[in-house]
């Protein structure tokens, strides 16, 4: 038994006792919840845990740690590279770019990971980057949040109200990415505009656009050459 299925067993009793549920009230099998409770969840399967834990209104997450860091911190990496130099691109297409702009209008509260005004356009960039996926639907309904305020948020941001909004999901170029856009193709049918036109509307916004921003490895390994002092690498940006 190890630590971690130890904690997973004390867990398990101390919320489903404070929720008055028995385990035979729980959506698994009575087996699955004495193995949790036995401390031998090392032994069920991850979907099984998801499920009993969600059913006590908890959640399981599994965490990664590698050479002695949660994974999360390269993850967080990734995403600021993604982030920064997309900020990069917008900047020299004549945007005014908020990165991470944060938000709280009458209790709808988040943060906009790329926010940039076109000033001459008066044209809004909403752009939400993701260096991996967790929930779609979460989201897409956080982006489409996010999309209903920007006329406000810039307001605020830019001292006008845009005429013109894009609502863009910023991703790196990987076949990762590109298998999961396309195993959810029904879902992100809205996003129909791709990089090539994406970077063309930079240049030139002059109407509203949805779409989904694939950004080059060049883009990304030039911005961290960039802020270790190295020589870029030549390549077309994403």
């Amino acid at each position: 038994m190890t630590v971690e299925d130890q904690r997973l067993a004390r867990a398990s009793r101390l919320i489903r006792r404070g929720v008055r549920l028995r385990q035979t009230d729980l959506p698994t099998s009575r087996f699955v919840t004495q193995e949790i409770e036995a401390g031998r969840a090392g032994a069920l399967r991850l979907d099984d845990l998801r499920t009993h834990f969600a059913a006590t209104g908890a959640k399981a997450q599994l965490t990664v740690w590698w050479n002695g860091a949660a994974l999360d911190r390269l993850v967080d990496r990734a995403h600021a590279q993604i982030v920064e130099a997309a900020a990069v691109v917008l900047t020299r297409s004549g945007f005014r770019v908020r990165v991470e702009h944060t938000f709280n209008d009458y209790g709808e509260r988040g943060s906009i990971d790329l926010f940039a005004g076109h000033d001459q356009a008066r044209a809004v960039f909403v752009g939400e980057a993701k260096s991996e996926w967790g929930s779609l639907e979460e989201t897409l309904r956080r982006q489409d949040m996010k999309v209903r305020l920007a006329a406000k948020l810039a307001q605020e941001a830019f001292g006008w109200r845009p005429r013109i909004v894009a609502n863009v999901l910023v991703l790196p170029d990987d076949s990762t990415s590109r298998r999961i856009v396309q195993r959810h193709n029904a879902t992100l049918h809205a996003y129909a505009m791709r990089a090539r036109d994406i970077r063309a509307w930079m240049h030139r916004p002059d109407r509203t656009i949805a779409g989904i921003w694939f950004l080059s490895n060049a883009a990304l390994v030039r911005h961290e050459s960039s802020e270790t002092g190295e020589s870029g690498v030549s390549g077309s940006t994403g």
